[in-house]
């Protein structure tokens, strides 16, 4: 796993995903203001950050804007989060990603 690697993963949803919707957070274009202040938040100087179907949108952009992310990875439209994580990662990584994707479903409850 990462963790046993040694790497810290932060989740969270951002505006117009998950909870904040129910909250009246919806999306914006200028995404690497809630990115900011997650970063901010956990005073993080340093990351990478991964973005699935918008997601990827969002990840570049706040790439653009954020100098603490150095290293970004970028999906495009995610029709079918089963087979991008089981058919781009060989085996036995497709099935932790599928993992780390069904946890990152907004409403999703393990």
């Amino acid at each position: 796993t990462f963790a046993d690697k040694g790497y810290d993963v932060v989740l969270f949803e951002g505006p117009g995903q998950g909870e904040c919707i129910n909250q009246k957070m919806y999306f914006r274009y200028d995404f690497e203001v809630p990115v900011r202040a997650v970063l901010d938040f956990l005073k993080i100087e340093e990351c990478g950050i991964i973005g699935i179907s918008w997601g990827g949108y969002f990840s570049v952009r706040a790439s653009a804007f954020e100098k603490r992310i150095k290293w970004t990875a970028a999906y495009d439209i995610c029709d079918d989060g089963y087979e991008l994580m089981t058919n781009i990662f060989p085996f036995p990584y497709g099935l932790t990603c599928l993992l780390l994707l069904i946890l990152l479903i907004p409403g999703y409850m393990l």
